[in-house]
């Protein structure tokens, strides 16, 4: 059987005899269909492995097609994920990424703008606003759960959580889970000891596993341990002494409340703490200013601010 893809609309260029043997590739995915045979004219239903349309300038790549009546899931225009990025201003992209889920035979898939099956960590947008993130394994089955070695844009690999209930299945989680940290699914660690993290306007310190750091009295942490930390920040008790060490107080949800230095001040009742930083804006401590500036927002390390000099999330083609 002779299988081809078929212009089919009304003002798509359509070559003699129906073939792809021409110079003008001006069609789009939708306006193709691709059929097992073209004298017959019987339309594909299913998976078909094979060459992309010579339309959209594919006809070299080999890639899962997935079609119904002979017309293939394909992703919508406004599914461009980098325009979302640069709307942002965190990266300066100029070829899109068009990538849309979508369920196929009961399971999801990604697929885009020409049709083809895409695997691996792929970032999704559904509003043009913001996008979420998502991953499809080798045979391009979405993945729940625990993704561990994750490759990303600069070589690195990296932990992935993915949601597994039904509401917002397989998007990657935000925020803590299970006692660790994770932003658009990728979990969030330090390189040395301990680092801050600010994700959705709260701070967590966690540790080089990504394990959020938790303590509602007070965990005792020797400052230069946090990689992010300012040596310049004072942490001196009252008698000049030197000092090490800090405490990092968290709510019961993990979430950071203050970093203090333990019996710093003399009063009235004997010694008191040092308040260095409190999330009450209302009291803030003596470095509060210092301690904001050092803390690293997940949304801006992971989408590439050069300034800080860290990492893009990363996708797959």
């Amino acid at each position: 059987m002779l299988y081809n893809w078929i212009a089919t609309a009304a003002e798509a260029f359509i070559p003699d005899s129906m073939n792809e043997d021409y110079d003008d590739p001006t069609n789009t995915i939708d306006e193709m269909r691709y059929a097992f045979n073209v004298d017959k004219g019987n339309r594909v239903d299913g998976w078909l492995l094979l060459d992309g349309s010579y339309s959209v300038g594919k006809e070299d790549d080999e890639d899962w097609y997935f079609f119904k009546k002979g017309e293939a899931k394909y992703a919508d225009e406004n599914r461009d994920v980098i325009s979302v990025l640069n709307s942002k201003g965190y990266n300066d992209f100029t070829d899109p990424r068009i990538r849309q889920r979508e369920k196929v035979e009961g399971k999801y898939f990604c697929f885009d703008q020409n049709g083809a099956m895409k695997a691996g960590l792929q970032a999704i947008t559904t509003d043009g606003a913001d996008y979420d993130t998502y991953y499809f394994d080798e045979n391009g089955f979405m993945k729940t759960g625990k993704v561990s070695n994750v490759e990303l844009d600069n070589g690195d690999v990296a932990t992935f959580y993915f949601t597994t209930s039904n509401i917002n299945k397989g998007k990657g989680v935000t925020g803590e889970k299970d006692g660790y940290l994770y932003y658009k699914g990728m979990r969030l660690e330090a390189e040395d000891d301990y680092k801050i993290f600010q994700v959705d306007g709260d701070n967590y310190l966690v540790n080089t596993n990504g394990k959020i750091q938790k303590s509602t009295s007070g965990k005792k942490i020797d400052a230069g341990k946090i990689e992010n930390w300012d040596p310049d920040i004072n942490i001196a008790k009252a008698n000049d002494d030197e000092n090490e060490y800090v405490y990092v107080a968290t709510t019961k949800n993990y979430v950071m409340k203050s970093i203090y230095v333990k019996d710093a001040i003399a009063g009235e009742d004997g010694k008191e703490n040092k308040v260095l930083w409190t999330n009450d804006a209302d009291n803030a401590g003596d470095e509060q200013g210092t301690i904001d500036a050092i803390i690293v927002v997940a949304e801006e390390e992971l989408n590439g601010d050069e300034d800080l000099g860290l990492v893009d999330l990363g996708w797959c083609d």
